[in-house]
């Protein structure tokens, strides 16, 4: 796959469907699929919050373009090498300074912070566990900070982090196919209201570098889920931020949402 022109040329003939199966067998070249999975679990009214753990707060956190270098620690000791208990080491996706994917693989050291090797970290896309004790999860929360803000969380008892927000790579551009989403609140019956949207206004007022967030599209649940096509694929240029924010009443609920797509040369 050479250039833009030369793919739509020879898979002109290709249904959406079939063109996302191709890429996710890897058959198509620069070019991978992408899902978002994101959870926020409320104790309390929250509103025109980002869909990412609470210890996060409710905005979207924007790293400096310049990228940073990231410290690592956990609420537990038994999240790191030498126990045999928590996560004990973490593989990191992030864009660097230039927004070209990149990864790290970083071993904890349970409530003694440890740093990334890279210092040019401009948005961490997904942060999991690669290395398990016996729990086969975090024990304590695994925050990754810098200069006292947080920017992702792997929530105790959990494996990986679930924040829907994504940032495009360089040279690429998102095409979401799927957004889905649910809420439930036991005996409460609280209502959510669950929006995709992202760090832009069309293509002609890029906000990302300020975290201004509009939604695109929305859902309303209470103890229920939906899932949504999108007909027409949503793009996401390069370089702008995609997420999915949630609104729940007074006494809190647990939200999941997300959505898949995939990535392609802009």
């Amino acid at each position: 796959m050479a250039s833009k022109g030369r793919v739509i040329k020879s898979m002109s003939n290709l249904t959406e469907s079939s063109y996302r199966h191709m890429i996710a067998r890897g058959e198509v070249a620069d070019a991978h699929t992408e899902v978002a999975y994101g959870e926020l679990t409320s104790t309390a009214a929250a509103t025109h919050h980002i869909l990412h753990p609470t210890a996060l707060g409710p905005d979207l956190n924007i790293i400096d373009p310049a990228g940073v270098q990231i410290t690592l620690v956990s609420t537990s000791a038994e999240d790191g090498a030498g126990t045999l208990t928590g996560i004990l080491q973490v593989d990191i996706h992030y864009l660097d300074s230039n927004l070209d994917e990149r990864r790290e693989e970083v071993t904890l050291n349970g409530t003694t912070a440890v740093t990334t090797v890279a210092a040019d970290i401009r948005h961490i896309q997904c942060v999991h566990g690669i290395d398990f004790g016996s729990t086969g999860a975090a024990v304590g929360n695994i925050t990754l900070s810098n200069g006292g803000t947080d920017y992702a969380v792997i929530v105790a008892n959990d494996r990986r982090c679930t924040s829907s927000v994504r940032r495009v790579p360089r040279g690429k551009k998102l095409v979401i196919t799927d957004v889905w989403g649910g809420s439930t609140s036991g005996t409460g019956q609280v209502e959510s209201t669950i929006r995709l949207g992202g760090t832009f206004i069309n293509e002609h007022h890029d906000l990302t570098e300020t975290g201004n967030f509009f939604p695109f599209m929305g859902i309303a649940t209470q103890n229920a889920a939906q899932a949504l096509h999108t007909g027409t694929p949503l793009i996401i240029p390069e370089a702008r931020i995609v997420a999915m924010e949630v609104d729940v009443g007074a006494t809190g609920c647990n939200v999941v949402a997300g959505y898949a797509g995939y990535y392609e040369p802009a």
